[in-house]
């Protein structure tokens, strides 16, 4: 699996938040979208690091680094679809694996194998479906463990998602073979 990449600063201003990160791998790289109601595209990007992660926003032709701030007004149109409403595992062993919906309803699909997780976004769990423009690699990362086993609370934690308090969580029977 390839490496999403490092970050380096040419100026190391300490009033740059990526300062911190220089150097650390990144982990995933998830998609940020803004809606208010009259305009609704991709606004930027998260990137995740083992220490926290920044935010890149592309905003009024500018481009914003934002780390623990709050970005005033804009905050409240900008999302990512990060909080699951329901999962069920698909796959105990290895490959760890789970069918999961967001709040949003959207479908994702979850693996962990040889270390490496991946959260797929595809319009349903409907693998026929997969194949579509509508399918794409939503974050990955690879903890260096080379596992194939991962509890859900682990694998939720480094894909940089997290349940819904009454979020329902169910198994199936193991299945021998994964999805994909």
């Amino acid at each position: 699996m390839e490496e999403h990449g490092r970050v380096s600063v040419v100026d190391d201003s300490p009033d740059v938040p990526v300062t911190r990160f220089v150097g650390q791998r990144v982990r995933s790289v998830r998609e940020i979208g803004y809606s208010d109601g009259r305009a609704d595209f991709t606004a930027g990007l998260t990137l995740q690091f083992p220490a926290g992660s920044v935010r890149l926003l592309g905003l009024d032709d500018d481009l914003l680094i934002a780390h623990d701030q709050h970005l005033g007004a804009v905050e409240a149109h900008l999302h990512e679809d990060v909080i699951i409403a329901r999962v069920v595992q698909t796959c105990g062993g290895c490959p760890s694996q789970w069918d999961a919906w967001t709040t949003g309803g959207q479908y994702l699909y979850l693996r962990y194998r040889h270390g490496e997780g991946t959260v797929e976004l595809h319009p349903s769990e409907d693998t026929d479906t997969w194949d579509g423009g509508e399918s794409r690699l939503w974050t990955s990362w690879d903890d260096g463990t080379n596992g194939g086993r991962i509890e859900l609370a682990d694998f939720l934690s480094l894909a940089g998602l997290r349940l819904t308090p009454d979020a329902e969580v169910r198994t199936t029977a193991p299945k021998t073979e994964g999805k994909a």
